[in-house]
């Protein structure tokens, strides 16, 4: 069997079962003939073939393949080294399983009715680096609650800041992607909103976590945010809080007076917030370290690091809404941007990475959109659902 007759059959396996019949009984000639006469043809003239209203996603397939087609040795060490020439027939079997393997995993075909639901991330991913949800984001969002899909905020903001975001757009309250009577994740999971918007999950962070945090906050006088549910509270008021509801939506923090009135709060989970280089350099190691095994240490955005309850994460938080509305991860979607995300990325039936993210959450990722200043997600939704 020759390579692209094997390519074939190997696309053919990766299809659900109902769109192979229907491809077969519509393609199988012309695919023979196809195999036959230009078998040392681009995948894109196959991919040309199945485009009908079950298949979008065939990108991924013609990179596998003008990759495939360029020069790899047998010699080579790993799928991304390329060498000159046309050796990929003189590759022992192993590496051409590595190389069939990595199309299977990265080529999937899906169904644009195959999703139910749609999880979202907020910074980074439906709102660009402005923080503003622009028009075509919002548009493609009620695109796809107009198909049927529910659209949910998965975030680590409080409901409140969710809905101060998306009200501009209209996409607030009633009818909207967020309100007081929706499903919602916050605070990267720590607080799951099901049915008619009622409490389902709600985890707050150790205490003596809580009282350690605050005293470092206090002694390095290094400004740190407590977030309680719909509220947010600190020990000392600083320019940096204030950028969470300047500029992040989040509600106001209250100043109070003791750590007794911080412990009081039910506090869900910590933020601190720094320069960049000293997150990295200090902060995050630090905390690392000393709250191995005790709690999670995460990164959102780069100036900012938070400590939550020990196996808390989006990801989490997502399983428990899909058992609560009882739809099985493979007719999910996620959308994301931060190594918060990658659980839940990981999760889902198809997880997609913004543009903007890192090496990291894109490697976890079964797709790529654009960046958050290029409405990556509008074109996820009209690339995948629509």
């Amino acid at each position: 069997m020759n390579s692209m007759s094997c390519f074939c059959t190997c696309l053919f396996q990766n299809l659900e079962s109902n769109v192979v019949n229907k491809f077969q009984k519509r393609y199988h000639l012309k695919f023979a003939k196809t195999a036959h006469e230009k078998r040392n043809e681009s995948a894109s003239l196959i991919a040309s073939l199945l485009k009908v209203e079950d298949v979008c996603h065939y990108k991924n397939i013609r990179k596998w393949t003008k990759k495939r087609n360029k020069a790899f040795s047998s010699s080579s060490s790993s799928p991304d080294e390329e060498v000159v020439g046309d050796n990929y027939a003189m590759l022992a079997d192993e590496d051409k399983s590595r190389w069939d393997a990595d199309y299977v995993c990265k080529s999937e075909v899906i169904s644009k009715s195959k999703f139910k639901i749609l999880f979202l991330d907020m910074d980074g991913t439906i709102l660009n680096t402005k923080s503003v949800l622009t028009r075509k984001t919002a548009d493609a969002l009620r695109a796809a609650m107009k198909n049927g899909v529910m659209v949910i905020i998965a975030t680590g903001k409080t409901r409140p800041a969710a809905m101060a975001a998306l009200d501009p757009m209209g996409l607030a309250g009633q009818g909207g992607v967020v309100s007081e009577s929706t499903p919602g994740i916050f605070i990267q999971g720590l607080q799951v909103y099901g049915k008619e918007g009622k409490v389902i999950s709600s985890s707050m962070l150790d205490l003596s976590i809580v009282e350690e945090t605050f005293k470092f906050s206090v002694e390095h006088q290094t400004p740190l945010t407590g977030f309680c549910g719909d509220r947010c509270v600190t020990l000392f008021p600083h320019t940096l809080i204030d950028e969470l509801h300047d500029v992040f939506y989040e509600p106001a923090a209250e100043v109070l007076g003791c750590m007794d009135e911080i412990k009081k709060s039910k506090v869900q989970k910590v933020l601190f917030h720094d320069s960049a280089a000293r997150v990295t350099s200090f902060l995050r190691p630090h905390w690392s370290l000393a709250l191995q095994g005790k709690a999670n240490v995460v990164q959102s955005l780069p100036d900012m690091l938070e400590v939550l309850p020990h196996g808390a994460s989006k990801g989490a938080g997502v399983q428990i809404l899909l058992d609560h509305l009882e739809i099985p991860p493979d007719q999910a979607m996620a959308i994301g941007d931060g190594e918060n995300d990658i659980e839940m990325l990981t999760l889902v039936g198809w997880g997609v990475a913004m543009g903007n993210a890192n090496s990291l959450v894109k490697s976890a990722a079964k797709a790529v959109t654009g960046t958050n200043d290029e409405d990556g997600v509008a074109k996820a939704i009209y690339e995948y659902i629509l």
